[in-house]
């Protein structure tokens, strides 16, 4: 059955098929799974895990006093973590008590050099919605850049820059609500490119739903919303269906609304307060200095950690050339981003690899690229993006390998480059080797209970590259297939040195 958000294919032996659409979403998700922390890395993490768990269990949402916990009004503590990054830890939470009941007191495949190690609750959380997350998201590239009239092979490539030469590759270790932000901003973007093209109103209604997800996982998401009612007013279609479409987006976005509302009025009396209380949390920073420590200081520039992005950049001539609306929805995204978190007393986003705030923007970018591709210079723009691409493998590697207790942030460090994540951490990982996969953990108790599970991951990326390969249109399309699966057998293969 043809996939029902893709255009269909001339030539109907390479017609991308839903088998193929989960084939690529378990491909990515079983390799993430398997270079995964098993642990959380922040309080924004343990937040959300904490509030979904004691509501399963005591059916609340009042957490014990912590890092980021404030008091509510009615004199219980509530943590000021969002809406449906909290709700997306139940399922996980949930598939975590199946193991708890099955094998009792087994230990999850987490503990050595962790600080106390995990439980299952917490190993599943980490260990699914990260990668899970992480690997729609490159599906929504991968989706938008065929409908966007990608070939197969550069759609594919795009997808694989995207998820292993960027920051994305790091926070598919992580339940950050970064995530679901970006999948909500890429989304929004295919989406509205359909609406463009179709004026259907179930188009319409599921931009409204995607960018319901983004009102409902950060609150300082709303400006954003500007870019697709641009798109929706934008081009050929009558007014009638203009107005139509606004009242479909508008419905799933004022439900959000409402839902973000009614969650920040239980845990602190009014829909307006979002549980930012401490004195410090304003936009005080000046927006000269934030632009250029969000774009590119030697800690926290997002062209220093992405480097692929710059190849969008250099090429923005030629994006803009086969079609304005879709790239100033993707700069009036970008600009509302730096504007707001430019100003933001914390925009380096404390303890996280490279600018945390701005992840959400990095697949858009990439996804517009390989309109480029048929109107720059013959193989220009690939080399541009390989060598881009290889710097940033590069970069990420640290941030793949190393736990974060390295990374040890004071104010300035992101101005100064000998303090930088990406030099520091290479200074470790080449001293001191991994020490940031579950994998790789010693811990002699689990290693068979965590090879049954890896080999589970496995079994994913080896049925994930088998239905996409047998479907590869050319020889460059193959060789991009097969570079998870060779990571994958790379990480399996380090498990076992390590010992």
């Amino acid at each position: 059955m043809s996939d029902p958000v893709a255009p269909a294919d001339s030539d109907s032996d390479h017609a991308w098929t839903r088998r193929q659409s989960i084939a690529l979403i378990l491909l990515f998700a079983g390799f993430f799974a398997l270079i995964g922390r098993g642990d959380f890395f922040t309080s924004d993490e343990a937040g959300a895990f904490n509030t979904g768990l004691v509501f399963i269990q005591k059916r609340t949402l009042a957490v014990a006093p912590g890092e980021n916990v404030h008091q509510g009004p009615d004199g219980r503590h509530y943590a000021c973590r969002e809406f449906l990054p909290t709700v997306a830890t139940i399922p996980f939470t949930a598939i975590g008590f199946v193991p708890v009941i099955l094998l009792r007191e087994v230990k999850p495949p987490v503990g050595g050099g962790k600080a106390g190690g995990a439980n299952w609750a917490i190993f599943t959380n980490i260990t699914l919605f990260g990668p899970l997350s992480i690997a729609f998201l490159l599906w929504l590239v991968h989706a938008y850049a065929r409908q966007d009239g990608g070939s197969p092979g550069d759609a594919l490539w795009v997808t694989l820059a995207a998820g292993l030469t960027t920051p994305l590759l790091v926070y598919s270790k992580t339940m950050f609500p970064q995530n679901l932000e970006a999948i909500a901003l890429m989304a929004m973007l295919l989406l509205a490119a359909r609406w463009r093209q179709s004026g259907s109103g179930i188009a319409a209604l599921a931009l409204g739903l995607a960018t319901a997800v983004g009102v409902m996982s950060r609150p300082i998401f709303p400006p954003v919303l500007l870019a697709p009612c641009y798109l929706l007013l934008a081009g050929q279609r009558s007014w009638r269906e203009r107005v139509v479409a606004l009242v479909l987006f508008a419905i799933p976005v004022a439900l959000a609304g409402g839902l973000v509302g009614g969650w920040n009025h239980i845990r602190w009396g009014s829909p307006f307060d979002f549980g930012r209380h401490r004195d410090e949390e304003t936009f005080t920073t000046p927006l000269y200095e934030g632009l250029y420590g969000l774009l590119a200081s030697p800690g926290k520039g997002l062209l220093i950690y992405a480097p692929a992005l710059l190849v969008p950049l250099m090429l923005l001539r030629s994006l803009w050339q086969r079609g304005r609306a879709e790239v100033i929805f993707v700069l009036a995204a970008s600009f509302a981003y730096l504007g707001l978190y430019g100003c933001w007393y914390d925009w380096q986003g404390g303890l996280a690899w490279g600018p945390r705030f701005l992840i959400a923007l990095i697949a858009p970018w990439l996804a517009l690229l390989p309109r480029a591709f048929s109107t720059s210079p013959i193989g220009a723009a690939r080399l541009l993006l390989l060598i881009a691409a290889i710097s940033g493998f590069s970069v990420q590697l640290p941030g793949v390998l190393l736990d974060p207790k390295w990374m040890i942030f004071s104010d300035g460090d992101a101005f100064d480059p000998s303090r930088s994540y990406v030099v520091t951490l290479a200074h470790v990982l080449f001293e001191s080797g991994p020490d940031d996969l579950w994998l790789w953990d010693p811990t002699p108790s689990v290693r068979i209970l965590k090879q049954g599970i890896a080999c589970a991951f496995l079994a994913c990326v080896a049925w994930g590259t088998f239905a996409l390969a047998r479907r590869a249109a050319t020889p460059g399309e193959t060789v991009g297939i097969l570079i998870i699966p060779a990571l994958a057998v790379a990480v399996e293969i380090g498990s076992f040195l390590v010992r």
